[in-house]
Formats: structure tokens, C-alpha cells, sequence
């Protein structure tokens, strides 16, 4: 089973995700909070804590087959609360966890404790993700709870190595671009201009400029575009230059070649070859016990293995320029994120490695070659387990004289980490 960690002070998981439109919430380095506001809602310190709640992530693993527990960090005192909700369709219909059912709550005091929605977890109604909203109580107005993060425990299934490949398919496609042109005559004047037989698909920002009247570039004559159609200012005849922002669709990214890679109507296109893979030893091979509160199981398996995959990418194109264009792109999006999100569990797998090969010139079959060698950590979770019960209770018996009490390891009593 995997563990799904949301900790506020990992900054790569509370960047960007958390919604909090009333300004109630205070991000500190590694905890949420309350705000202290004014009757105004301003800020103030002088003011008094209310009660604030948000949105604060979505998570969509591809790979999971259940849930099985819920686990919270927080910090509260006296009557103050830190309460949850949750949404199976990314934060639009809220639901609570009565004992029995998941509903939609018609009451603003239907939230859930920690212990209320690791109880629920396992019957959620899974959609593809579950998003975790927070309701945060200050009981006098003197005091507030805090959050620090919280967990998920979830089974998977799936393979990482298809798992990497489909994921850098995934970022490949939607975070590389390039910068692009294209020229043609207009005879007819006109408004409305179709960009035909374009390397890439078109995206904006778009400029389109006029040579034959503005050979300086000073007049953008852009109104709008939809799909490889452009809608001009005014109508124009002559010599039209087209700047726009080349993206990659599905069909020029492809997991390892094949025959119709070769086929020029594919090109320009990148090619996803067969990873190397390369285990990283380290000192953290110990059973880790998951806790699984909701069905009374301690389950216990050996923490997740970290693995480095390298992964060649090689750009074809018809001319040396478009496969240097094509692998700068690449290279620029894996430089900008660091990072290959998961399809499969949702998670960030880190870069660790990023090598340009010297290009190869294909002059029997009009192809030319670039290559891009990155290597990408994995961490990989072992799917064998042992399930041994949770201990509730220890109750101590006195020991005959001479002799020491012992306790059966498997039903030692696992405490809360």
C-alpha cells in the first residue's frame, strides 16, 4: 500500500492548490491557520479568529484500487476543531461522511473529524480524485487550531516503468512549445487566413503582420484564433507573416519506435525509448507499519524503493533545423519543472539527470536526429504485505517471580507516528 503525503510545508504540494477567496487563512512555513480579523475582515492583529474553511488539494492517482485510511496532523486546543469535507468531483459537491453514507451536507456544522473520515475512506465514491477541503473552528475567538498535513494509505496497482514512460508522454505533449513561424500570400483580401500543413499545432500568442505594407513589423493585425483558423483586424492582401506558439499534439510523441515513426507525414515528432533502470540502495529498507484504523489492521510491508530511470528521447525532423528546434523545446520544459508527475500515483518524480547526445545526421532516409538523455527517480512501492491486527488495548498481567512479562511482537500495540 502506498501513502499519499499532503504536507503544508512541502511547497511543491501547497504552491498553487489551495483556495482560500475569503483570506481567512494564514499559510505559515509548515502550518495553516486561522487569521486574526476585524469586524471589516481585514487583518488585524488586534482582531479575533473566526471560523475559516478551504480547498486544499486535489489528488488523481491513475493506479488506485482503494482507499483505506485517513490520517491528520493538527493542533487544536480547549473546543477549537479542525473539521474536514471531501469531493469526488475536484472540490464542485461537497461530501460528509454520516456513519453509514457519503451525502451532501445541507447543514453548514456537517464536517467530519480526522477519526470520522478515516472511518468512511474506504466506501468513498471514487471518481478519479478526491479532493480535501478543511474547516478551521476557533470556539472563543482567543485561539486557533492549526494544520500541519495529512495522509492518505491507498492500494495501487500498476507498473513504473509503463507508468514513466506514459507519464513523460503526458508532460512532453503539454509543456513543450516552440516559437514559430509561417509565410504565405493573401491575393484575395480578407479577414479570415487558415494555416495549412503547420509543423505543430497553433496556440497564442499569435502576431500576424503584413510585409508588403508594414515590412517593419509595427502593426499586429491578431483578433482571435480557433484551431488553425486566424481572425485578422481588417481585411489584407499581400505578403502575410505569422508568429505563434508551436505546440506538440499526441501523435508526434510516441513510447519507443516503430514502423510508422519512420513514415515523413509523423515527423517532426519525439520518440520515447526503452528506460535503463538502475536500483538506489539506501538504509531505508525497514517494514513500515501502515495503520489502518477503519478495519482494525496494522498492515506491514517494506517502505517504497527508490529507483533512477534513464530514459533516451530522440527528436527526428526533416531538416537539422527542426530537430534543433524540437530538442531545445524538450530540453527547456524538462529544465523548467524539474519534476515528471505521475500518472499513476500522482505524485512528483524528481529529475536527476539531463544530458544532450550529438546530433545524427539520417541523409538516406531525409531524417535528422537529436537526442536527450534524462534520467528520472522513482519511487517504486512493494506490493507484498502482512496484515496483523491492531492492537486496542494491552492489558498487563504480573509475571510469576523470576520471570519477565513478554509480548508477542505481532500484537505489540503500534502507536500514532
Amino acid at each position: 500500500m502506498a501513502r499519499h503525503d499532503a504536507m503544508v510545508g512541502d511547497t511543491r504540494d501547497f504552491r498553487y492548490e489551495i483556495e482560500d477567496p475569503a483570506g481567512r487563512i494564514a499559510h505559515l512555513q509548515d502550518s495553516l491557520r486561522i487569521r486574526k480579523l476585524n469586524p471589516a475582515g481585514s487583518w488585524d492583529p488586534n482582531g479575533t479568529y473566526t471560523t475559516a474553511d478551504l480547498l486544499v488539494q486535489t489528488w488523481s492517482p491513475e493506479a488506485l484500487t482503494g482507499l483505506l485510511g485517513f490520517w491528520a496532523w493538527t493542533d487544536a486546543e480547549g473546543d477549537d476543531a479542525v473539521l474536514f469535507r471531501v469531493s469526488a468531483d475536484a472540490g464542485v459537491t461537497d461530501l460528509y461522511w454520516t456513519g453509514s453514507a457519503w451525502v451532501t451536507p445541507t447543514l453548514s456544522t456537517e464536517w467530519n473529524t480526522e477519526e470520522e473520515i478515516d472511518a468512511g475512506v474506504s466506501t468513498f465514491p471514487w471518481e478519479g480524485s478526491i479532493t480535501t477541503k478543511v474547516q478551521f473552528v476557533s470556539a472563543a475567538g482567543t485561539t486557533t487550531p492549526s494544520l500541519t498535513g495529512f495522509s492518505y494509505f491507498w492500494e495501487p496497482r500498476y507498473d513504473p516503468t509503463v507508468d514513466l514512460c506514459k507519464s513523460l508522454h503526458k508532460k512532453i505533449v503539454e509543456e513543450t512549445w516552440i516559437l514559430s513561424d509561417y509565410v504565405f500570400e493573401v491575393t484575395i483580401p480578407d479577414n479570415v487566413i487558415e494555416i495549412k500543413d503547420a509543423l505543430w499545432d497553433i496556440s497564442e500568442p499569435v502576431e500576424v503582420y503584413n510585409l508588403t505594407t508594414d515590412p517593419k513589423k509595427t502593426n499586429n493585425l491578431f483578433s482571435s484564433l480557433s484551431g488553425n483558423i486566424v481572425t485578422l483586424s481588417s481585411q489584407q492582401q499581400g505578403t502575410l507573416h505569422v508568429h505563434y506558439r508551436g505546440n506538440l499534439n499526441e501523435s508526434q510523441v510516441h513510447v519507443s519506435s516503430d514502423s510508422d515513426i519512420q513514415e515523413l507525414q509523423e515527423l517532426p515528432a519525439v520518440i520515447i525509448n526503452n528506460p535503463v533502470q538502475a536500483r538506489v540502495f539506501d538504509d531505508l529498507l525497514a517494514v513500515d507499519p501502515e495503520q489502518l484504523r477503519s478495519i482494525d489492521t496494522v498492515r506491514m510491508r517494506v517502505r517504497p524503493t527508490r529507483h533512477t530511470y534513464t530514459v533516451p528521447l530522440t527528436c527526428l525532423a526533416q531538416n537539422a533545423l527542426q530537430d534543433k528546434q524540437l530538442a531545445d523545446a524538450v530540453r527547456e520544459a524538462l529544465d523548467i519543472n524539474e519534476f515528471v508527475r505521475s500518472r499513476a500515483t500522482d505524485e512528483e518524480m524528481p529529475l536527476v539527470g539531463l544530458e544532450r547526445v550529438s546530433p545524427q545526421q539520417k541523409e538516406s532516409d531525409q531524417q535528422f536526429a537529436r537526442s536527450i538523455q534524462v534520467s528520472v527517480s522513482v519511487l517504486e512501492h512493494m506490493r507484498r504485505h502482512r496484515d496483523v491486527p491492531m492492537v486496542q488495548e494491552i492489558n498487563f498481567n504480573s509475571a510469576p517471580t523470576g520471570r519477565s512479562s513478554q509480548f508477542d511482537g505481532e500484537n505489540t500495540q503500534v502507536t500514532r507516528g
